[in-house]
């Protein structure tokens, strides 16, 4: 992997600020040490936030717009061996956006032998970006894995952000990837195994509704009966008629 830096630089945005749509001939890491708000990278919408960092490949377009004040850190690469991934990241423990001050200050400060020791830092970071992103290649095994969790878990108070943070993704950015797999977004996904589990319930035990709302992750039994009624067509107790004659 040999690298060449085409830009590198820090700047502050202040609130309602908005990037028009644009794209660059180089591969581009944004990262949003402070602040927050939205973006968009060619056709899928996101939120950036403290810790987490965008995927720009070359001559994809992209914008973004800033709800608060915060600062942004973008990196411009050219080089083999780059990962094609595109997308919004968790920088968890802040050692990327730590690596892409160290390519702004040295590119600024222009030290003796700075260009080869930018070219490292910046390698040590695609590097870290690559495993982070799974060189591009394991966004299908992680919404796979993300869709079997869902399942496995339907019956706890499952917070779907977190499986987004699982993935080191922002949660607006994993509901699209996961709405274009499985044609439904992942609290659609999730309801529906919920009502699944209750339908296997209803027809093959005794338990109550109340009992069966609890069992399969339903806040009370007054929400199961108005999510079931509206995703099934029928009332619970309807349906366990039905399935019992």
């Amino acid at each position: 992997m040999k690298i060449q830096i085409i830009t590198a630089w820090e700047a502050q945005r202040c609130a309602g600020l908005s990037v028009a749509p644009h794209a660059h001939g180089y591969y581009e890491a944004v990262f949003y040490p402070e602040g927050g708000g939205c973006g968009r990278i060619a056709e899928s919408d996101y939120e950036f936030f403290p810790g987490c960092f965008a995927v720009i490949p070359q001559r994809v377009f992209h914008s973004e717009r800033h709800a608060e004040d915060g600062r942004v850190i973008c990196i411009g690469f050219s080089g083999s061996g780059i990962s094609s991934a595109a997308g919004v990241f968790r920088d968890a423990d802040g050692e990327l956006v730590s690596l892409a001050r160290r390519t702004v200050r040295e590119i600024a400060e222009q030290l003796p032998g700075y260009d080869r020791l930018s070219g490292l830092i910046a390698e040590e970071m695609l590097i870290l970006i690559g495993r982070l992103t799974g060189g591009g290649q394991s966004g299908e095994r992680d919404l796979g894995y993300a869709a079997e969790f869902i399942r496995g878990n339907c019956h706890e108070k499952l917070s779907l952000p977190s499986v987004a943070a699982q993935l080191n993704i922002s949660y607006e950015y994993f509901r699209h990837c996961f709405a274009a797999r499985y044609g439904v977004s992942p609290a659609k996904y999730l309801l529906s195994a919920r009502i699944s589990a209750a339908e296997k319930l209803l027809s093959g035990s005794d338990e109550s509704c109340t009992g069966i709302a609890e069992r399969c992750g339903f806040s009370d039994s007054s929400q199961f009966a108005m999510l079931f009624r509206r995703e099934t067509g029928m009332t619970p107790t309807g349906y366990r008629k039905k399935h019992r004659e």
